[in-house]
């Protein structure tokens, strides 16, 4: 779990506090994720101090990183990535909404983009609901038909060996 206490407002300069108190929410992370971050911490410690409350992305002075900066090793990994050479960085954010709210739980994908509610989130990913909706629909087809087999099953079982004959002679 993460709580960002401190946002770095990239083209200002500065850190502030969230604007509101959701804003300093409580996220979960994937245990992918924690390995990746404590490998930068490592690597930050072998050049200077890190303590608990320091930037995990940071510069190497452990200053905010500047919005220079970040752009142009974001370019070296969208490279590396091999991504179209016009993906921005606002556009990885907008690939991860697309796949929390494909999985339907927008109360959770909302929480976790920092949206102020789902109402905001679906104003502004609800474009992407038709193919969360197509892949619903497919799953409660497939649900629909393993019943039916299922029900099928029973039947056969019911009305094959039901004749009354007990196994006795």
């Amino acid at each position: 779990m993460v709580t960002p206490f401190w946002l770095y407002r990239v083209g200002v300069g500065r850190c502030h506090p969230p604007k509101t108190a959701k804003g300093g929410r409580t996220i979960s992370l994937d245990p992918t994720v924690i390995a990746a971050l404590r490998l930068q911490l490592d690597h930050q410690s072998s050049s200077r101090e890190v303590t608990p409350d320091c930037l995990v992305l940071a510069s190497l002075a452990g200053t905010p990183i500047s919005a220079q900066n970040l752009i142009r090793g974001f370019k070296r990994l969208r490279e590396r990535a091999g991504l179209p050479a016009d993906t921005r960085i606002h556009d990885i954010r907008h690939g991860s909404a697309s796949h929390l709210i494909a999985d339907g739980d927008i109360a959770t994908a909302s929480r976790i983009l920092g949206d102020s509610n789902a109402h905001v989130t679906l104003a502004i990913y609800g474009h992407m609901l038709p193919h969360a909706s197509s892949r619903a629909t497919a799953r409660i087809g497939a649900l629909h038909d393993a019943a039916s087999a299922s029900l099928r099953d029973e039947e056969e079982a019911a009305t094959s060996g039901d004749d009354g004959d007990q196994g006795e002679g």
